[in-house]
């Protein structure tokens, strides 16, 4: 586990690597980072990295030399609280919250606080509205919709934010 997480400029030229922080990802059945984000409603630029096969979110300083939070127990899956089992992305809702994609094995999405405190969830295993099979990717976007890509029911559900109900 070498180079893990890495900077490019605009041109694809590596100018930055976090190798500091590929010890976090050592022993890992997997690819490493899944999705890395950074929210547009973030004034600290904060970078969140999923790591998939080790059932971890970290969040680091938009410089890399801190991490300053680890969500999930490293290779310990669980669908309660506080873990997660092979999440798959993040995304963001202007007043802070938090969106997790934990969605390979839980089929569901979690609402965290902007401390990463959990809020909420919404979802499960299915075929129906609002059932999912592999949570992949997330969106928000305009009227506080969530956008919520599942996957192997080939479709993408739209979702209220403030109710959660499916508006597609």
């Amino acid at each position: 586990w070498q180079n893990c997480i890495f900077v490019v400029d605009g041109d694809g030229k590596v100018i930055e690597v976090w190798d500091q922080w590929d010890h976090l990802f050592e022993g890992s059945d997997g690819p490493g980072p899944h999705r890395i984000r950074i929210s547009p409603y973030d004034p600290e630029r904060r970078v969140w990295v999923v790591h998939e096969t080790g059932h971890q979110i970290f969040v680091f300083s938009n410089d890399g030399s801190e991490l300053l939070m680890t969500l999930g127990e490293k290779d310990v899956p669980g669908d309660d609280e506080t873990h997660f089992a092979k999440p798959q992305d993040v995304a963001f809702l202007p007043d802070g919250r938090v969106l997790v994609a934990d969605g390979f094995d839980n089929s569901r999405v979690i609402i965290l606080d902007a401390e990463g405190n959990y809020l909420d969830a919404f979802g499960e295993r299915g075929e129906g509205r609002g059932e999912f099979n592999v949570v992949h990717s997330l969106a928000t976007g305009p009227d506080g919709r969530i956008f919520v890509v599942d996957r192997d029911n080939r479709r993408i559900q739209v979702f209220n934010e403030t109710t959660r109900a499916a508006v597609w």
